[in-house]
Protein backbone atom coordinates (compact mmCIF):
# COMPACT_ATOMS: atom_id res chain seq x y z
CA UNK A 1 0.00 0.00 0.00
CA UNK A 2 1.28 3.45 -0.78
CA UNK A 3 1.22 6.33 1.99
CA UNK A 4 -1.44 8.96 1.47
CA UNK A 5 -4.14 6.53 -0.45
CA UNK A 6 -7.69 6.06 0.68
CA UNK A 7 -8.35 2.37 -0.28
CA UNK A 8 -11.85 0.27 -0.12
CA UNK A 9 -12.58 -2.90 0.79
CA UNK A 10 -15.69 -5.38 1.41
CA UNK A 11 -16.39 -8.91 2.91
CA UNK A 12 -17.99 -11.27 0.36
CA UNK A 13 -19.47 -14.21 1.95
CA UNK A 14 -20.60 -17.55 0.39
CA UNK A 15 -21.84 -20.70 1.82
CA UNK A 16 -21.81 -24.32 0.35
CA UNK A 17 -24.79 -24.35 -1.58
CA UNK A 18 -23.80 -20.48 -3.55
CA UNK A 19 -25.70 -18.47 -1.42
CA UNK A 20 -23.32 -15.26 -0.98
CA UNK A 21 -24.12 -11.98 0.69
CA UNK A 22 -22.13 -8.97 0.29
CA UNK A 23 -20.76 -6.13 3.10
CA UNK A 24 -21.03 -2.36 3.18
CA UNK A 25 -17.95 -1.01 1.25
CA UNK A 26 -15.76 -0.06 4.23
CA UNK A 27 -12.36 2.96 3.99
CA UNK A 28 -9.56 3.75 5.34
CA UNK A 29 -6.65 6.01 4.73
CA UNK A 30 -3.49 5.51 4.72
CA UNK A 31 -0.43 7.67 6.87
CA UNK A 32 -0.06 10.79 5.45
CA UNK A 33 3.60 11.78 6.09
CA UNK A 34 4.63 15.52 6.53
CA UNK A 35 8.26 16.06 6.55
CA UNK A 36 9.28 19.23 8.65
CA UNK A 37 12.48 20.11 10.53
CA UNK A 38 12.97 21.90 14.46
CA UNK A 39 15.17 24.06 16.07
CA UNK A 40 16.77 21.16 17.70
CA UNK A 41 18.58 19.69 14.77
CA UNK A 42 16.01 17.29 13.70
CA UNK A 43 13.58 16.54 10.98
CA UNK A 44 10.09 14.57 10.95
CA UNK A 45 8.30 12.78 9.81
CA UNK A 46 4.57 13.62 10.96
CA UNK A 47 1.49 11.53 10.20
CA UNK A 48 -1.34 14.04 9.22
CA UNK A 49 -4.21 12.19 8.19
CA UNK A 50 -5.56 13.21 11.63
CA UNK A 51 -5.67 16.24 11.29
CA UNK A 52 -6.89 16.35 15.40
CA UNK A 53 -3.89 14.19 16.64
CA UNK A 54 -1.00 14.40 14.17
CA UNK A 55 1.65 11.55 15.18
CA UNK A 56 5.41 11.44 14.37
CA UNK A 57 6.25 8.51 12.39
CA UNK A 58 10.09 8.91 12.49
CA UNK A 59 13.02 11.68 13.64
CA UNK A 60 16.72 12.07 12.36
CA UNK A 61 19.71 14.66 13.93
CA UNK A 62 21.04 16.02 11.31
CA UNK A 63 23.21 18.27 13.74
CA UNK A 64 22.16 21.38 12.53
CA UNK A 65 19.27 23.83 12.05
CA UNK A 66 17.46 22.90 7.66
CA UNK A 67 15.39 24.08 5.59
CA UNK A 68 14.01 21.58 3.45
CA UNK A 69 11.91 20.65 0.14
CA UNK A 70 10.18 17.84 -1.07
CA UNK A 71 10.12 16.91 -4.35
CA UNK A 72 8.47 12.56 -4.77
CA UNK A 73 10.17 10.60 -2.78
CA UNK A 74 13.65 13.01 -2.15
CA UNK A 75 14.20 15.39 0.77
CA UNK A 76 16.63 18.17 -0.28
CA UNK A 77 18.08 19.88 2.37
CA UNK A 78 20.01 22.67 2.85
CA UNK A 79 22.21 22.72 6.04
CA UNK A 80 25.13 24.64 8.30
CA UNK A 81 27.33 21.92 6.85
CA UNK A 82 26.61 22.24 3.06
CA UNK A 83 23.60 20.63 0.68
CA UNK A 84 21.85 17.65 1.35
CA UNK A 85 19.80 14.61 -0.23
CA UNK A 86 17.50 12.17 1.79
CA UNK A 87 15.92 9.15 1.25
CA UNK A 88 12.21 10.73 2.78
CA UNK A 89 10.18 7.68 3.21
CA UNK A 90 8.72 8.22 6.78
CA UNK A 91 10.70 4.58 7.95
CA UNK A 92 13.80 5.70 6.87
CA UNK A 93 14.83 9.24 6.23
CA UNK A 94 18.46 8.35 5.41
CA UNK A 95 20.96 10.46 3.87
CA UNK A 96 22.04 9.52 0.14
CA UNK A 97 24.22 11.79 -0.68
CA UNK A 98 26.00 15.09 0.45
CA UNK A 99 27.83 17.85 -1.25
CA UNK A 100 29.53 19.88 2.17
CA UNK A 101 32.60 21.06 0.27
CA UNK A 102 31.44 23.78 -2.05
CA UNK A 103 29.38 26.36 -0.39
CA UNK A 104 28.61 26.39 3.39
CA UNK A 105 25.57 27.93 5.88
CA UNK A 106 22.92 27.50 3.77
CA UNK A 107 20.09 29.23 4.21
CA UNK A 108 17.19 28.46 1.40
CA UNK A 109 17.01 26.65 -1.15
CA UNK A 110 14.34 25.71 -4.19
CA UNK A 111 14.11 22.74 -7.02
CA UNK A 112 13.29 23.23 -10.99
CA UNK A 113 13.52 20.09 -12.70
CA UNK A 114 16.94 18.62 -12.24
CA UNK A 115 18.47 20.97 -10.29
CA UNK A 116 18.45 22.50 -6.78
CA UNK A 117 19.44 26.25 -6.17
CA UNK A 118 20.40 27.02 -2.80
CA UNK A 119 21.21 30.19 -1.07
CA UNK A 120 24.51 30.72 1.39
CA UNK A 121 25.46 33.41 3.58
CA UNK A 122 29.28 32.39 2.34
CA UNK A 123 31.47 33.98 -0.31
CA UNK A 124 29.19 31.66 -2.55
CA UNK A 125 26.24 33.18 -2.32
CA UNK A 126 23.91 31.16 -5.19
CA UNK A 127 24.89 27.63 -6.16
CA UNK A 128 23.45 25.53 -8.26
CA UNK A 129 23.50 21.92 -7.95
CA UNK A 130 22.55 19.11 -10.61
CA UNK A 131 20.80 16.54 -9.64
CA UNK A 132 19.80 14.67 -12.11
CA UNK A 133 21.15 11.65 -9.92
CA UNK A 134 20.37 11.88 -6.99
CA UNK A 135 23.80 9.39 -5.38
CA UNK A 136 25.43 11.94 -6.82
CA UNK A 137 25.48 15.61 -7.13
CA UNK A 138 27.72 17.57 -9.38
CA UNK A 139 27.63 21.36 -9.10
CA UNK A 140 27.13 23.33 -12.22
CA UNK A 141 27.72 26.78 -10.40
CA UNK A 142 28.17 28.90 -8.46
CA UNK A 143 27.69 33.09 -8.03
CA UNK A 144 29.52 35.20 -5.94
CA UNK A 145 27.97 38.69 -6.88
CA UNK A 146 24.83 41.27 -6.89
CA UNK A 147 24.12 38.82 -3.39
CA UNK A 148 24.75 39.79 0.16
CA UNK A 149 25.62 37.79 3.22
CA UNK A 150 21.71 38.60 3.80
CA UNK A 151 19.94 36.62 1.52
CA UNK A 152 16.82 34.84 2.80
CA UNK A 153 14.40 33.16 0.26
CA UNK A 154 14.69 31.72 -3.47
CA UNK A 155 11.68 30.52 -5.74
CA UNK A 156 12.53 29.63 -9.22
CA UNK A 157 10.11 29.72 -12.24
CA UNK A 158 10.88 28.88 -16.05
CA UNK A 159 14.52 30.57 -16.83
CA UNK A 160 15.06 32.52 -14.25
CA UNK A 161 15.75 32.51 -10.06
CA UNK A 162 13.76 35.44 -7.98
CA UNK A 163 15.83 35.85 -4.93
CA UNK A 164 15.09 38.39 -1.98
CA UNK A 165 18.12 39.81 -0.24
CA UNK A 166 17.90 42.16 3.06
CA UNK A 167 20.59 44.28 0.94
CA UNK A 168 19.76 44.27 -2.24
CA UNK A 169 16.01 43.80 -2.47
CA UNK A 170 14.51 41.42 -5.64
CA UNK A 171 17.27 39.88 -7.72
CA UNK A 172 16.53 37.88 -10.65
CA UNK A 173 18.98 35.78 -12.11
CA UNK A 174 19.02 34.48 -15.71
CA UNK A 175 19.39 30.18 -15.36
CA UNK A 176 18.62 29.44 -19.09
CA UNK A 177 22.31 28.06 -18.76
CA UNK A 178 22.87 26.75 -15.77
CA UNK A 179 26.13 26.11 -15.56
CA UNK A 180 26.44 30.08 -16.26
CA UNK A 181 23.91 31.98 -15.03
CA UNK A 182 23.88 35.69 -15.22
CA UNK A 183 22.14 38.61 -13.53
CA UNK A 184 18.90 39.91 -15.16
CA UNK A 185 17.39 42.74 -13.18
CA UNK A 186 17.42 43.88 -9.22
CA UNK A 187 15.45 46.20 -7.47
CA UNK A 188 15.55 47.75 -4.34
CA UNK A 189 12.53 50.41 -3.72
CA UNK A 190 9.80 49.58 -1.71
CA UNK A 191 11.24 45.81 -0.45
CA UNK A 192 12.23 46.70 2.86
CA UNK A 193 13.54 43.63 5.09
CA UNK A 194 12.37 41.16 3.09
CA UNK A 195 11.62 37.68 4.42
CA UNK A 196 10.42 35.01 1.63
CA UNK A 197 8.86 35.05 -1.88
CA UNK A 198 6.51 33.17 -4.06
CA UNK A 199 6.34 33.33 -7.78
CA UNK A 200 2.99 33.02 -9.45
CA UNK A 201 2.44 33.65 -13.28
CA UNK A 202 4.06 37.35 -14.09
CA UNK A 203 3.94 38.19 -10.65
CA UNK A 204 6.16 38.18 -7.51
CA UNK A 205 4.82 38.50 -3.64
CA UNK A 206 7.21 39.34 -1.27
CA UNK A 207 6.76 39.33 2.94
CA UNK A 208 8.69 42.57 4.23
CA UNK A 209 8.10 42.07 8.08
CA UNK A 210 6.14 44.74 9.36
CA UNK A 211 5.88 46.51 5.52
CA UNK A 212 3.50 43.66 4.84
CA UNK A 213 3.76 41.90 1.40
CA UNK A 214 4.92 43.43 -1.68
CA UNK A 215 4.16 42.61 -5.21
CA UNK A 216 6.37 43.14 -8.04
CA UNK A 217 5.23 42.51 -12.57
CA UNK A 218 7.70 40.07 -13.69
CA UNK A 219 6.03 39.86 -16.83
CA UNK A 220 9.37 40.83 -17.96
CA UNK A 221 11.70 39.15 -15.62
CA UNK A 222 14.44 41.75 -16.73
CA UNK A 223 12.34 44.81 -16.03
CA UNK A 224 10.71 43.90 -12.43
CA UNK A 225 7.84 46.67 -11.82
CA UNK A 226 6.42 47.94 -8.60
CA UNK A 227 2.77 47.28 -8.13
CA UNK A 228 1.25 46.90 -4.60
CA UNK A 229 1.30 46.76 -0.91
CA UNK A 230 -0.84 44.84 1.88
CA UNK A 231 -0.40 45.85 4.97
CA UNK A 232 -2.99 43.81 6.08
CA UNK A 233 -2.95 44.41 10.03
CA UNK A 234 -2.12 47.71 10.39
CA UNK A 235 0.65 48.04 13.08
CA UNK A 236 0.09 44.06 13.51
CA UNK A 237 1.28 43.26 10.46
CA UNK A 238 4.97 41.16 10.63
CA UNK A 239 4.97 38.99 7.16
CA UNK A 240 7.59 36.18 7.68
CA UNK A 241 6.75 33.39 5.57
CA UNK A 242 4.64 33.01 2.20
CA UNK A 243 2.93 30.26 0.51
CA UNK A 244 0.49 30.45 -2.59
CA UNK A 245 -2.92 27.96 -2.97
CA UNK A 246 -5.52 28.46 -5.45
CA UNK A 247 -5.34 32.02 -5.72
CA UNK A 248 -4.75 32.95 -2.50
CA UNK A 249 -1.87 33.58 -0.68
CA UNK A 250 -1.08 32.58 3.27
CA UNK A 251 0.97 34.62 4.54
CA UNK A 252 2.77 33.83 8.17
CA UNK A 253 2.35 36.67 10.97
CA UNK A 254 4.26 36.61 13.82
CA UNK A 255 3.79 40.15 16.10
CA UNK A 256 3.35 40.53 19.27
CA UNK A 257 -0.71 40.79 19.03
CA UNK A 258 -1.19 38.45 15.87
CA UNK A 259 0.28 35.24 15.41
CA UNK A 260 -1.52 33.34 12.70
CA UNK A 261 -2.00 32.98 8.85
CA UNK A 262 -3.53 36.26 6.86
CA UNK A 263 -5.96 34.77 4.05
CA UNK A 264 -5.43 36.90 0.99
CA UNK A 265 -7.36 36.76 -1.65
CA UNK A 266 -4.91 37.58 -4.68
CA UNK A 267 -7.53 37.06 -8.05
CA UNK A 268 -6.13 40.54 -8.49
CA UNK A 269 -3.04 40.98 -7.60
CA UNK A 270 -2.99 44.97 -7.73
CA UNK A 271 -6.33 44.65 -5.83
CA UNK A 272 -5.60 42.33 -2.86
CA UNK A 273 -7.33 42.05 -0.02
CA UNK A 274 -7.45 39.72 2.88
CA UNK A 275 -10.28 37.25 3.52
CA UNK A 276 -9.62 35.55 6.98
CA UNK A 277 -7.01 35.99 9.95
CA UNK A 278 -6.51 32.48 11.85
CA UNK A 279 -4.91 32.50 15.15
CA UNK A 280 -2.58 30.14 16.40
CA UNK A 281 -3.41 28.50 19.80
CA UNK A 282 0.56 28.77 20.65
CA UNK A 283 4.21 29.49 19.33
CA UNK A 284 5.80 32.02 16.43
CA UNK A 285 4.54 31.10 13.18
CA UNK A 286 8.03 31.05 11.07
CA UNK A 287 6.69 28.62 7.65
CA UNK A 288 3.20 27.72 6.47
CA UNK A 289 2.32 24.96 4.19
CA UNK A 290 -0.84 24.50 1.92
CA UNK A 291 -3.09 20.82 1.33
CA UNK A 292 -6.17 20.71 0.58
CA UNK A 293 -8.62 22.85 2.96
CA UNK A 294 -6.28 22.61 5.73
CA UNK A 295 -2.98 24.82 6.57
CA UNK A 296 0.11 23.61 8.55
CA UNK A 297 2.35 26.07 10.37
CA UNK A 298 5.56 25.98 11.63
CA UNK A 299 5.40 27.37 15.06
CA UNK A 300 8.56 27.34 16.69
CA UNK A 301 8.32 26.13 20.61
CA UNK A 302 4.61 25.61 19.46
CA UNK A 303 5.19 22.71 17.45
CA UNK A 304 3.46 22.07 14.08
CA UNK A 305 -0.29 23.72 14.01
CA UNK A 306 -3.07 22.79 12.14
CA UNK A 307 -5.61 25.24 11.17
CA UNK A 308 -8.86 24.41 9.42
CA UNK A 309 -9.67 26.88 6.68
CA UNK A 310 -13.30 26.79 6.25
CA UNK A 311 -14.37 26.50 9.72
CA UNK A 312 -11.42 29.26 10.27
CA UNK A 313 -9.62 27.74 13.61
CA UNK A 314 -7.20 25.61 14.79
CA UNK A 315 -7.90 22.18 14.91
CA UNK A 316 -4.79 20.45 16.06
CA UNK A 317 -0.86 20.34 16.55
CA UNK A 318 2.30 18.52 16.74
CA UNK A 319 5.19 18.34 19.06
CA UNK A 320 7.06 21.64 20.59
CA UNK A 321 10.05 22.37 18.05
CA UNK A 322 8.83 22.80 14.25
CA UNK A 323 10.53 25.90 12.07
CA UNK A 324 10.43 24.84 8.94
CA UNK A 325 7.98 22.57 6.39
CA UNK A 326 9.10 20.64 3.21
CA UNK A 327 5.60 18.83 2.14
CA UNK A 328 4.28 16.18 1.79
CA UNK A 329 5.88 12.79 1.27
CA UNK A 330 4.57 11.56 -2.17
CA UNK A 331 5.64 7.95 -3.95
Amino acid sequence: MKYGKTYYWKVVAEDTYGASTTSDIYTFVTQLPLIVSGSSDNIYSVDISDKEDPEEINSKNITSNATIIIDGTYAYIARDEGFYIYDASPTNLSEISNNATIAKNLVNLDKEGNYVYALSKDASRLIIYDVSDPQSITLAATVATDLSAEVKAIDVEGNYAYIVDKTNGLVVYDISNNNSPTLAASYTNEIMNPTDIVVNDSYAFITCGASGVVVMDISNPENPAYISRLKYKDDDTNAVAIYWYNNKLYVANNSSNSKGISVINAVYPENMYEERFISVGSGDPTDVFVNDKYIYVAAKSGGLRVLDESGEKEVGSYGNDVINIGGIYSE
